[in-house]
């Protein structure tokens, strides 16, 4: 890797989304699509992977 870029700033989400983890072994009436969450404080999070995967394709399709 020859150069690193720090890309900071705030997501506004003006639509639906859903990152969740598998929905492997539903019950009848369980969760079907759990959230992820933070562990410590509770509160759903967008994983780095999401975010890293995301912004590759909107590049490679840009370029």
């Amino acid at each position: 890797m020859i150069k690193t870029h720090k890309i900071e700033g705030k997501i506004l989400l003006l639509s639906g989304l859903h990152i969740g983890g598998s929905d492997a072994g539903v019950k009848i009436g369980g969760i079907d699509t759990p959230i992820i969450k933070n562990p410590i404080s509770g509160l759903p999070y967008i994983p780095g992977s999401s975010l890293k995967g995301k912004i590759r394709f909107l590049l490679e399709h840009f370029f």
